[in-house]
């Protein structure tokens, strides 16, 4: 879940986004303690990289609002011209618990073609959570 913190840091986050133009618009204050953040780290359910140089790795965090456990398991799509890995596979999440994911997105082609994929988180309850990622200007080996 994203909180308005969560949102100021994408916005300072962005680039061409100066830290005034943020200020002035929401009252929020750049952090300098936090270098090589990235918009791409904003806790959304689903995954937009514009330009992926080389290898990204976008974190994740998905919160069990049930009250029961539930034990996951992800399956996914590449996106065209993208290597994905994802850890962990499987998990299980309690009741108001939180798990962290990590996705890493590799370019595999240089391509300015858009490509999408999607990952499927499967529940043991019958839960299935799709995140779609759609990954656009992609370049080997920066």
């Amino acid at each position: 879940m994203s909180g308005h913190d969560d949102y100021i840091k994408f916005l300072c986050s962005v680039q061409g986004v100066s830290a005034l133009a943020v200020y002035n618009t929401t009252g929020g204050i750049c952090s300098e303690a936090l270098p090589g953040a990235k918009p791409t780290d904003l806790n959304l359910p689903s995954i937009t990289i514009a330009d992926l140089l080389g290898t990204r790795i976008v974190p994740r965090t998905v919160t069990n609002v049930a009250s029961e456990s539930e034990m996951y398991e992800l399956t996914w799509t590449n996106p065209g011209d993208v290597s994905l890995s994802i850890v962990p596979l499987t998990f299980t999440v309690n009741p108001m618990q939180s798990q962290n994911l990590t996705f890493t997105l590799s370019a595999t082609y240089t391509t300015d073609i858009t490509t999408f994929g999607e990952v499927l988180l499967t529940g043991s309850l019958g839960h299935i959570v799709h995140i779609p990622i759609s990954v656009m200007n992609k370049t080997v080996g920066v």
